[in-house]
């Protein structure tokens, strides 16, 4: 399952939206396109949101903005996680590029490189402590 932050509950016209772990809802999705929305039970804090995903049993991931402690904790998880870029885009653009190889799969040696947590700090401001 393809974990997606999207900004609103309605699947129709559904796309991806900027702040990880302050998104509303999650479409997840599966390789096929397939999705349904949930909403985030961790919304405000990246750490938890990542934790309410790995519950969920998502085993990928796609982002605009996300910081190091939420990318840290879907990491430890298995979770693969996707860089989408600054643009918003489809649910179903995001699964197929993913599927495409056309996006790049942050690991813990090129994150500094590609994590953002979307602030003007450039910092993680979910409140958590970064292990």
């Amino acid at each position: 399952m393809i974990a997606i932050p999207v900004k609103s509950e309605e699947k129709s016209g559904a796309v991806i939206t900027g702040l990880y772990g302050n998104a509303k809802y999650f479409a997840l999705a599966d390789a096929a396109g397939n999705f349904e929305i949930v909403k985030n039970e961790g919304q405000g804090n990246g750490i938890a949101t990542a934790e309410f995903l790995v519950n969920k049993g998502a085993k990928q991931s796609a982002y605009i903005h996300l910081g190091d402690g939420p990318f840290g904790m879907l990491n430890k998880n298995g979770v693969s996680v996707y860089y989408v870029g600054k643009d918003e885009m489809p649910v179903a653009d995001v699964v197929a590029g993913i599927a495409a190889g056309k996006f790049p799969e942050v690991t813990p040696e090129n994150a500094g490189k590609l994590l953002d947590p979307g602030n003007p700090q450039g910092e993680c401001a979910c409140g958590c402590t970064h292990e």
